[in-house]
This record gives C-alpha cells, sequence and structure tokens, in this order.
C-alpha cells in the first residue's frame, strides 16, 4: 500500500535505480494477487504511471545533457536527431527554459539515470508492454505507453554508453571553465587564489570529496594547487568506476558488445585527458607570460629603456628591462614548479586508481597517460629555462657589454694617443685585455647565478610537500640538464653573435641570411661560374639538412621573435657607446675598439667551456667532469683555417663552444683588417691622377702614399705583436741599393729601370696571366684566420693591393707616370718580407710570392 509513496519519495531524493528495482521486486507480488482485488490493481497502474513518467523525466535529462533536446512541452520531446524531427506544417512552439532539467550535479547523477534506464530497457516484462499495445490495435492507445515507444524508439539501449560518456564530457568542460574563472579572477586582482574547499560546485557537480571549511583557512593551500584541477581527474576516475559498474559483461554472448563499449571508456579519457593536459599548460604558459609584463619581452620598447645625452648611451633611469632575480617573478617560478609536481602526482594517482581490476582499464595505457603528463612537464622546463637564458641575454648587455663598451670609451679618451688618432699604444692593449677579461668573468658570473636559479626550488608549506617537490626535481634533473646544455650552447652562440655586432658586424639574422657552408674545405675554384654552382649547390643541402645555424632563435612564436630583436638592439646600442665615443668621426676609425673585443672572444675560446662544465657539473652533480663530450661538436662541419693546413673544427680537443668564439674572434680580426686594408687602398689609390700628368724624366722615389700606407701595415704589425705576443717585424729592413730600387732613375745615372727598364712584350705579359695564381680576396664567414702578425698583415695587403688594382685598371698613365707606379710596387714588394714571414705559407704557397 506504501508502495506508490516509496517511489514517490526516492525519485525525489535521486534514487532511481533504488525505485526501479523496488518497483520491479513488488511487481509479481501485485501480478500474482491483483485478480480481483481492486485496490491492488489500482496500485499497480499507479507505480506503473510513476515509473513512466520517471522513464521520461530521466532520457529528458540525458538528452539534454548531451545538448540534443531543443524544446519541450510538458512530455514531448523534440530532439535534434532526425529519428524525432518534426513535421514542417506543425507550428513551432515557444521554447520554455523552466522545463528544461538541470545540469547534473555529479557524476553519480549522470550514471544513476543511465543505470536506472539500462535496467528498464533490459527488463523483458517492462518493455513488452508497449509491444503489446502495438499489437493489440490502435482503438485504445494510451499516451503513456506511446510516450515511453516513441523514448524507446529514440534512445535504443546500445545509445546509452554513449549518451552518458557524451554527458560527463560536457561536465567536465564546465569544470574546467569555472576553473579558468577562477584563475583569471586571482590574475586580474592579482592575490593569491584559495583553493576552493567545493571547487565543482561552481560546475555545477557535487565535491567528490569531502573537505572541511575550518581545515582549508587553517592552513594555507599548497603552492601551484590553483593551477591544476585535481577534481577533474577524480571526476574521469569516478566515471570509469561508474561505467564498469553500470555496463558489466553478463554473459559470453555480450562479450563483443562488452569491448565495443570498454573502447568507448577509452576513448573517453584519451579525450578528456587531452583536454585537461591542454589546459593546465595553457594557464602554466600565460602565468609564465605574465612575469614578463613590464619588461622588455612583455613589450616596452628600446626607446622607453634607453636614454641617450648628447648622443652618448645612458643606463636606464626608468623601470628596469627585465630582473631575473625579481622577488615576484621568483615566487611565480616556484608556484609553477609546485604545479607541475603536484600534476604529475595527480595523474600518478589517476592512473593507480584507472589500473584496478573493478575498473578494468589497461596498465599500460594507464602508464602511458603519465607519460603524456611526463613529457608536459617536460616541454614546460625545458620552456622554463629557455626563457631564462633568453632573460640572461638581457642582462648581460646591460650590465656587462654596455659597461665594457663605456669604459673603453673611457679607457681611449684618457689615452695620450687619443688626439693624435694613433694606434693604441702597449699600455693601451694590456688595458683593454683587462677589461675584457674583467667582463668575460662577470659574464660567467651571471651564467652560473642563472643555472643555479634553475636548479633551486623552493620548499612546499609543508614536510610532504617539500618532500615531493624534492623527488619530482630528481626526476627532472637529467631533463634540466640537457634544457640547460642546449640553451648554453644557443646563449654562447648569441654572446659570440652579439660581440661580433659590437665590433662592427653584422647580426646573422635567421629570417634574412642564410650561413652557407664551404663547398669543399680548403678548397677554392678557379672558375666562376663553377664556383656559383657549388654555392648553389652547398645552400641547397644546408636546406635539406637538419644542421642548427650559427645563429638560431630559440622561440619560433612572434613574441619571442619581437624580444630576441630587442635584445639585439639593446647590443646596436652598445655598439653606438663605442660609435659615438671614439673620437674619430671617419666610418673607418670606428672599429679601433674591435682589437680588444676580439681578445675578449680569444679569452672565452679558451675558457667559457671549461667555466661553463664547473657550473653544470656543481649544480647538477653530473660527477667527473668531460669537457670533450659535454659541449663536443661531433656534428660540426670541419672549417678551414687560413694559414694552416689543419682544419680547426676537425680538431677534438675544441668543443663546440670553443669553436663558436673562435669563429668571431677571427671574423672580427678579419673586418678589422679588411678596413685597414680598406684605408691603405684609398690611400694608394689617392694621387694615381696625377700620374697622368707626370713629366719627370727621373724617379726620385716611391710616393708619399706608399709611405703612409707602409705606416698603416706597421701600426697593424704592432698590435699584433702585442697582443699575440710574436716578434715586432719578421725581417730586417732591406737595403734600399740593392735589388730592383738600385736601378731606378733618381737612384742611380743610369736612368731608367735598370732590370726592369726593358719593357716586358705582349705576349709575355698575356701568358704571366694566364698562369698566375687567383688569390681569395676576402674569407668566408666560416674560415678562420690564424691570429698571427703576418696572417692579418697578409690579408690586410690582400684588401689593400686588391683595391689598388683595381684603381689602376680605370686609369691612364703618362710614361712617367707609369715609371712612378712600378716604382711604388717594387717598393712595396721590397718590404713585405719585412712584416711577412716568407715561411708563412697560404693554401700550400708563400704569402709573400701570392702578394
Amino acid at each position: 500500500l506504501k508502495l506508490p509513496a516509496t517511489l514517490r519519495h526516492e525519485i525525489a531524493a535521486g534514487k532511481y535505480r533504488t525505485a526501479t528495482r523496488s518497483y520491479l521486486s513488488a511487481r509479481s507480488i501485485l501480478a500474482k494477487h491483483s485478480s480481483g482485488f481492486e485496490s491492488l490493481k489500482t496500485i499497480e497502474a499507479e507505480c506503473t504511471a510513476i515509473l513512466q513518467t520517471m522513464k521520461q523525466l530521466l532520457i529528458r535529462k540525458l538528452l539534454h545533457w548531451n545538448g540534443r533536446l531543443e524544446q519541450n512541452d510538458g512530455d514531448l520531446l523534440f530532439l535534434t536527431s532526425p529519428q524525432t524531427s518534426r513535421d514542417e506544417d506543425q507550428e513551432e512552439m515557444p521554447e520554455d527554459l523552466d522545463h528544461l532539467p538541470e545540469p547534473p550535479k555529479s557524476m553519480t547523477e549522470i550514471f544513476e539515470c543511465v543505470g536506472t534506464l539500462h535496467i528498464l530497457m533490459e527488463d523483458p516484462t517492462f518493455g513488452v508492454g508497449v509491444e503489446n499495445e502495438e499489437e493489440e490495435g490502435k482503438d485504445e492507445p494510451s499516451e503513456e505507453p506511446n510516450a515511453m515507444e516513441s523514448s524507446s524508439t529514440v534512445l535504443p539501449k546500445e545509445e546509452l554508453p554513449s549518451l552518458a560518456m557524451g554527458a560527463a564530457t560536457r561536465a567536465l568542460d564546465r569544470l574546467l571553465d569555472a576553473h579558468m574563472i577562477l584563475v583569471q579572477e586571482r590574475r586580474f586582482t592579482g592575490s593569491a587564489l584559495v583553493v576552493d574547499p567545493d571547487p565543482s560546485a561552481s560546475a555545477g557537480l557535487d565535491p567528490t570529496r569531502v573537505t572541511e571549511v575550518a581545515a582549508v583557512e587553517e592552513s594555507p593551500p599548497q603552492p601551484g594547487a590553483a593551477f591544476v584541477p585535481r577534481e577533474f581527474l577524480d571526476a574521469i576516475l569516478q566515471v570509469a568506476t561508474l561505467y564498469g559498474m553500470t555496463f558489466p559483461p553478463n554473459t559470453a554472448a555480450e562479450q563483443p558488445n562488452h569491448h565495443h563499449q570498454h573502447g568507448l571508456l577509452t576513448e573517453f579519457i584519451t579525450e578528456a585527458f587531452s583536454t585537461f593536459l591542454t589546459h593546465v599548460r595553457s594557464i602554466l604558459l600565460d602565468e609564465s607570460w605574465q612575469m614578463k609584463d613590464g619588461g622588455l619581452g612583455g613589450g616596452a620598447s628600446v626607446e622607453e629603456t634607453i636614454l641617450e645625452d648628447d648622443g652618448i648611451l645612458l643606463h636606464p633611469t626608468g623601470a628596469a628591462v627585465v630582473d631575473v632575480e625579481d622577488d615576484a617573478a621568483d615566487a611565480m617560478e616556484e608556484e609553477i614548479s609546485h604545479a607541475l609536481t603536484l600534476l604529475v602526482q595527480a595523474v600518478r594517482e589517476m592512473a593507480s586508481g584507472l589500473s584496478l581490476p573493478e575498473v578494468g582499464v589497461n596498465p599500460e595505457y594507464a602508464a602511458g597517460l603519465v607519460e603524456e603528463a611526463l613529457q608536459v612537464v617536460d616541454s614546460m622546463v625545458t620552456r622554463r629555462v629557455h626563457q631564462k637564458f633568453h632573460d640572461l641575454r638581457i642582462n648581460i648587455v646591460q650590465t656587462c657589454l654596455i659597461p665594457f663598451a663605456e669604459r673603453l670609451v673611457e679607457q681611449r679618451q684618457q689615452s695620450p694617443n687619443h688626439s693624435s688618432q694613433e694606434s693604441a699604444t702597449d699600455h693601451d692593449i694590456v688595458l683593454s685585455r683587462q677589461l675584457a677579461n674583467s667582463t668575460l668573468s662577470d659574464c660567467l658570473q651571471l651564467v652560473d647565478d642563472t643555472i643555479r636559479s634553475i636548479v633551486a626550488g623552493g620548499g612546499g608549506n609543508d614536510d610532504e610537500t617539500s618532500r615531493n617537490h624534492s623527488h619530482q626535481q630528481q626526476q627532472n634533473q637529467p631533463i634540466v640538464k640537457e634544457a640547460v646544455q642546449e640553451s648554453i650552447r644557443h646563449f654562447t652562440d648569441w654572446l659570440a653573435g652579439a660581440l661580433e655586432v659590437l665590433a662592427g658586424g653584422e647580426a646573422s639574422n635567421t629570417k634574412r641570411v642564410l650561413d652557407v657552408a664551404l663547398p669543399t674545405a680548403g678548397e677554392h675554384h678557379h672558375d666562376d661560374e663553377e664556383d656559383h654552382t657549388d654555392t648553389m649547390d652547398a645552400m641547397d643541402n644546408d636546406l635539406n639538412t637538419s644542421t642548427v645555424p650559427l645563429s638560431t632563435t630559440m622561440f619560433e612564436d612572434e613574441a619571442n621573435l619581437k624580444d630576441s630583436e630587442n635584445v639585439m638592439d639593446l647590443v646596436d646600442a652598445a655598439r653606438l657607446v663605442l660609435v659615438n665615443g671614439g673620437g674619430s668621426e671617419e666610418e673607418e676609425d670606428k672599429n679601433e675598439f674591435s682589437v680588444a673585443i676580439a681578445e675578449m672572444c680569444r679569452l672565452a675560446q679558451g675558457s667559457v667551456s671549461e667555466n661553463l662544465e664547473q657550473s653544470i657539473a656543481s649544480h647538477l652533480g653530473t660527477g667527473k667532469r668531460k669537457s670533450r663530450h659535454l659541449f663536443g661538436g661531433d656534428g660540426a662541419d670541419p672549417t678551414t683555417s687560413m694559414g694552416s693546413s689543419k682544419l680547426s673544427y676537425e680538431t677534438e680537443e675544441e668543443d663546440e663552444v670553443s669553436q663558436r668564439f673562435q669563429l668571431a674572434a677571427s671574423r672580427i680580426y678579419a673586418l678589422y683588417t679588411q678596413q685597414k686594408g680598406a684605408q691603405a687602398a684609398e690611400l694608394l689609390s689617392s694621387g694615381l691622377d696625377e700620374l697622368l700628368l707626370e713629366d719627370e724624366t727621373d724617379c726620385h722615389g716611391p710616393r708619399k702614399e706608399a709611405w703612409q700606407t707602409l705606416a698603416l701595415v706597421k701600426s697593424l704589425a704592432l698590435e699584433c705583436a702585442e697582443v699575440f705576443g710574436v716578434p715586432r717585424r719578421a725581417g730586417p729592413v732591406p737595403e734600399m741599393d740593392q735589388g730592383p730600387l738600385a736601378g731606378m732613375g733618381g737612384l742611380s745615372s743610369s736612368g731608367g729601370l735598370g732590370g726592369m727598364g726593358n719593357m716586358r712584350s705582349s705576349l709575355r705579359l698575356d701568358v704571366e696571366r694566364i698562369f698566375k695564381e687567383k688569390l681569395v680576396i676576402h674569407l668566408h664567414p666560416s674560415e678562420c684566420l690564424d691570429f698571427s702578425r703576418s696572417a692579418l698583415v697578409f690579408f690586410m695587403l690582400k684588401v689593400a693591393l686588391r683595391g689598388w688594382f683595381e684603381a689602376i685598371r680605370w686609369s691612364s698613365f703618362s710614361p712617367a707616370g707609369y715609371k712612378q707606379l712600378q716604382v711604388d710596387v717594387e717598393f712595396l714588394k721590397l718590404l713585405i718580407p719585412h712584416y711577412i714571414d716568407e715561411s708563412y705559407q697560404v693554401q700550400g704557397n708563400q704569402a709573400c710570392t701570392s702578394l
């Protein structure tokens, strides 16, 4: 007698399966004793009507939770499915939101509905009533059975698992939306986010774990817990558990269908877990970018951070560009690090739960979820390390390179040779080398501090959190070590390129410049067409290989590319310090500080690699240092060393870092000597127009331009002697009364040119031109100069004589002017062995002979 009231009470309490089982257990008793008892028939009919209404309610809920319920009016169902589309001539019914079901309060409610429908559809007696109504005729149709009939047609039994997964997926999406709102509120208010004791309430879900509010208020939340919605993973585990309990394989005949349902569960877990990882990763990336706001990386321009006064660059007095030691940034990094630790811990707990027998998920599949989480942690750790070293670049420019440039200018202005524009004295070179050594030490100290800040992680608020974080750090140590080594390679490559720019070179922008390797090491073609073809082949080979160019951008997104450009703008600003403080308005005098910068690169070549390896070994605990393997360049392309038969990049003693700084020093010296050679070529070519009108028959000696050229050569030789510790000259000054100059007019009464007096025939000149060695003037960007006096003087004279030769080709001379030109040539040829060793060879030939 109380069964109808009991069913209504259980349905109102959400205990649909309990109500269904109560009805099914009582139905057989009512069927036996209801004949002849009108009251029992009334009770049976009332209970059946209650179950029919409940079934319609559950179907409406399930369809609405899947987004398939458009509009409703009472008991009618309008679905987005083509099976239940309304007639075209049916009047459009108004949408009544009051009749729409509420969102699910928990995953249990979803599977309570699905499980109840599953029980009703499996019961043969309950389904027979619908079929009997169809077979009895259409004279006395019952509205409620017809509703059940249409509902059963719309929702077959096989569709229940997919509807359960769809409703659970939409509920999880709402949970992530609610979590994102909490994170954004924390970000915009600037206050710490207190973890909600009921985090799923805002998403329409009941909490899966009961937490006392008082306990939350007494103990502060774990660092990083605000970024990882662990209730999402708990919900996934709950769905997997309820799914196995709701759709168990009862018989062997149902095993194939169960495999299909199990694949549906696996697909749900995969999709939901992927959404979870994407959500957490996006939050952590956004938080990491928030640390860059207010600095150069956050959008501040160089003009906002650099002040100039009368053309002299000053240190910024406003807001700092980026402060990697800022307390707020360190606190945020600590929180992100703890969030990654909690992420791995939560995923492992979920994977352990999924592997339980009652859940039935493949343990290998569950272990794969942990691997995916570890990959996210790896990417975040690697990105954090790269970002640290990217911020280090700005710090290096501000605290090391700009002060280094200012001190070089100050030293130059205090030098006694500043007003006379003479070459640097030995004392100036010693001071410049000391400045370079001090600046390099400061750079290495900043790198060491950066590595220490990367390795050091903050502890938790309790012992358990601290232990978990420490354990996670130990597991991440190989990842951190690999990321640090990769970042150091890119950082040292950038530092070498920055020093090149500081010395007057151009930045190797990967968006505009393609570094093309030499076609064949040490080989130069004599045919221009073949040389061009081989160069294009080398470009194609470089594009088809995965070799890293000399200057590589760590991040490919536009924001980081902009940051890299801003860093190079700061390097250009440091270059302006040298240009504006050099004491000369001539463009060719702007590189007078190149020797000091090149020596800084040479110091880095011998010390940076070793110091960085020691820093990594001390902070990461790599044990015994292996200098040849940590930064070893096993895949580096060999690069020819000019003036030497060996391949400088092929030696095992040199690693990638040392090779890069060696190449930077070579480029700086090449640029310096090239500009010296350009000055000499301009001097030699300055008086050629006067030789057109020369009418004196006797030559009184070399022109003053030739003497001035030798003065430039001498200044370079003296600088090389002081820097490289070699003798100032290659040999004694030759006697002027010996050799071809002894027979020159003005120095000898015989007139003419002595041994050169007879003009050589045109045929002989043509033959000599055919067999003349084709000397390559300029270096390939990957070629390294020998750091010696002979190599630098040889390169300078190549540039000078080549420019002079081109000017001669475009000039006309009188007989006396041509005679004067030959005197200058013989004069320079006579004194070349005074500056270049006769034993010095280039490409297998003596350098003096090549000149």
